[in-house]
């Protein structure tokens, strides 16, 4: 069988030597009419060749600048499963590990920003001391109590992260020194750990 588009190109002065050319076809043709590119090329007819950089020009001017759309993007389309309970641990474990052991930071008390440390370390932890809260604080509670409780949800969270990686935090001996110095006794100092 013999190829049917062997050129050469219609395009007047074409001094492109492609090895692929295109035929006009009528919906080529209508298509570079739509796309105002024809009028450039007044003088082309049906049937006749175009090297394929000149088809692609007249015919798909926009062939390399297809718009995005959601179904494109395939990070867009993928849906994400909620992550569980013991994946929101971990990332906060990371979160704290890394807070308190590579940047040398002082343990984050104040429930807004330890919130805010959470969240805008990773996005994906957004809420998740707000769901906390909700499980630990009673929603009949007083605002006053409330707010004070939330600084028991910040101990807790530490408290979770130095069980799942004790090398996270020096939370426990921190609460045991702040014991001892407050007149506990060793044995209450113990069963606290």
């Amino acid at each position: 069988m013999t190829k049917k588009n062997l050129g050469p190109c219609s395009v007047r002065n074409c001094q492109i030597n492609p090895k692929q050319y295109c035929e006009i076809t009528d919906n080529a043709f209508r298509k570079a009419k739509e796309k105002g590119t024809f009028s450039q090329y007044n003088y082309l007819e049906i049937r006749k060749q175009l090297c394929y950089p000149h088809y692609l020009e007249i015919i798909e001017p926009n062939h390399h600048n297809v718009k995005k759309s959601p179904t494109n993007n395939l990070q867009d389309s993928v849906v994400r499963k909620p992550l569980s309970f013991g994946d929101k641990i971990t990332l906060m474990t990371k979160i704290l590990y890394n807070k308190q052991r590579k940047e040398n930071q002082i343990l984050e008390l104040d429930p807004t920003y330890f919130q805010t440390m959470l969240e805008s370390a990773e996005p994906l932890l957004e809420g998740f001391f707000d769901e906390l809260c909700n499980a630990f604080i009673s929603e009949r509670w007083s605002a006053y109590n409330k707010k004070e409780d939330k600084k028991k949800v910040v101990n807790i969270c530490y408290s979770i992260v130095a069980m799942r990686n004790r090398l996270v935090n020096n939370y426990p001996l921190e609460i045991g020194l702040y014991l001892a110095a407050s007149g506990a006794s060793c044995d209450a100092i113990d069963t606290m750990h």
